[in-house]
């Protein structure tokens, strides 16, 4: 059974735990209390690990080396139709989490964590606007209430 846990910034700190929303602000509460954190850098815990056995969030930027189609992809986890999914910056395509990272080819690299949305953002502009993932965000935090629950 997967992890069910949580990552949020607090000023230039992540925290991380579970999640919890009260009066409209939101906290992440770990071993040491409650913490108050932006609600936009709120992002669940994949249940992955990538090549460097780093957690994967809601937010990541994924580089997914050449598959057999010989195309890199560089993509952000978001929360899409009740599923995680790396969603391409630069085709706005969805790739199903699990597919990216548990059904490789033998021999080919393993997709990788090369930042975060919220502080990647010159990253990210290479391809679309800011603006445009933070749209995509905006639907997965809209979503936060019904995963938390």
């Amino acid at each position: 059974m997967r992890t069910i846990k949580y990552r949020g910034k607090q000023n230039d700190t992540w925290l991380y735990g579970y999640v919890f929303e009260k009066a409209g602000e939101y906290f992440i509460f770990d071993d040491k209390g409650q913490h108050e954190v932006n609600q936009e850098s709120i992002g669940q815990f994949t249940g992955i690990k990538d090549t460097n056995e780093k957690l994967v969030y809601e937010g990541d930027i994924i580089l997914i080396p050449p598959t057999n189609f010989n195309v890199e992809i560089i993509g952000v986890v978001v929360f899409y139709n009740a599923s995680f999914v790396v969603r391409s910056l630069s085709s706005g395509s969805n790739f199903s989490i699990d597919y990216v990272f548990r059904e490789r080819m033998p021999g080919k690299p393993n997709p990788q964590i090369i930042g975060n949305i919220f502080e990647s953002k010159e990253l990210i502009e290479k391809f679309i606007s800011y603006d445009e993932v933070k749209d995509w965000r905006s639907s997965c935090i809209s979503s936060l209430g019904q995963r938390t629950h």
